[in-house]
């Protein structure tokens, strides 16, 4: 990924820990700021992207793409368009699982993404959570430039991250750069606990009605007004892209009109019998807890 603006990244996680999602809504955002954008699904296992974009009829799998020393033009074939200009996703078709297709090798997986960043200036990948049979995954950890880790919090979630993160704990992955964030967070979760235990988490990621709502009815190309929205703008903007505006209204600045002098000595007055009410209280309060004594 040398010589370009471009960014390679990661979102990896426990199952169920929002992973696709995330991926998803990132790269809406990135493109909508006008930045050429690719998401690869690599996950086989509930391949969830016709959910994602359910106006597609025949996706295109990108099984293939990893096998062969492809052209430009011959990559591009496998690339899904989405009705974002700058969006472009590679993913699997409904039905394939992974005795779809011979293992892959790191080799070939290396030489796509570098190819792949000739066309795009931000590539995410939206990790499989089986770290045993996910050659891209492993790869796309190791190449990348930032790893968003989403970690649930729940006891399941913790088992996952204790058994998995000792397999990549190799100084080539560089775990301590991970961006952690607690995902998915229910109203019923005990999210403090987990949080201490993970002892990284760096954002919290709470469980949305309304970015649920718009995935069910496959509207996550259009901003939902969310607060899960507005928290992946922000983790953008402070790790990914500064150029990212996160949302809020700005205050409008009225002009102040001057303030005569007899309003400050009245102001002033005010204040001193506030402050002389305030210290007899302190006193008082001081004289009935120490039992008619006070240590100065």
């Amino acid at each position: 990924m040398e010589g370009k603006h471009i960014m390679l990244i990661s979102v990896w996680g426990n199952i169920n820990s929002g992973k696709s999602l995330f991926s998803t809504v990132m790269g809406r955002i990135l493109a909508d700021s006008g930045k050429r954008t690719l998401i690869i699904y690599a996950g086989l296992q509930s391949n969830d992207t016709p959910c994602f974009y359910p106006d597609e009829r025949e996706m295109v799998s990108m099984g293939n793409l990893w096998q062969m020393d492809l052209d430009d033009d011959e990559m591009l074939k496998y690339m899904m368009a989405t009705e974002k200009d700058n969006l472009a996703y590679l993913t699997y078709s409904p039905g394939e699982n992974i005795y779809s297709y011979p293992v892959f090798t790191k080799y070939n997986i290396v030489n796509v993404l570098s190819r792949l960043s000739s066309f795009f200036e931000y590539i995410i990948v939206d990790c499989s959570s089986d770290l045993n049979g996910g050659v891209i995954t492993l790869t796309a950890l190791e190449m990348s430039d930032r790893v968003i880790r989403l970690m649930g919090s729940s006891g399941k979630a913790w088992l996952y991250f204790a058994a998995n993160l000792p397999m990549i704990s190799d100084s080539r992955f560089n775990l301590g750069s991970h961006i952690c964030v607690l995902s998915d967070i229910m109203s019923a979760e005990a999210a403090e606990v987990y949080e201490k235990s993970y002892e990284n988490i760096l954002y919290r990621l709470y469980h949305d009605e309304k970015i649920y709502q718009a995935y069910l009815e496959g509207q996550l190309m259009h901003n939902a007004g969310s607060k899960y929205e507005d928290m992946v703008k922000k983790i953008i903007a402070e790790n990914i892209c500064s150029e990212i505006k996160l949302s809020g209204k700005k205050k409008e600045l009225k002009a102040k009109k001057p303030i005569k002098k007899e309003t400050i000595k009245k102001e002033k007055e005010k204040v001193d019998r506030e402050n002389k009410k305030r210290k007899i209280g302190i006193f008082k309060r001081k004289e009935e807890e120490s039992d008619g004594r006070y240590d100065e």
